[in-house]
């Protein structure tokens, strides 16, 4: 498999399933979660977590 010529939902659904398969499908959420990319302004991410 090729993941350069995948599209960025393929990568995305092949990732979410990977994580299942390691962390569980009642982890996945919350990792997803605490692992997205912030705003950039930290003032900013910073009161939303």
């Amino acid at each position: 498999m090729n993941t350069f010529e995948m599209t960025d939902s393929e990568l995305y659904e092949m990732g979410v399933k990977i994580l299942t398969d390691k962390l569980g499908a009642s982890e996945v959420s919350r990792f997803i979660r605490q692992c997205q990319p912030g705003k950039g302004d930290y003032s900013v991410d910073r009161h939303e977590n």
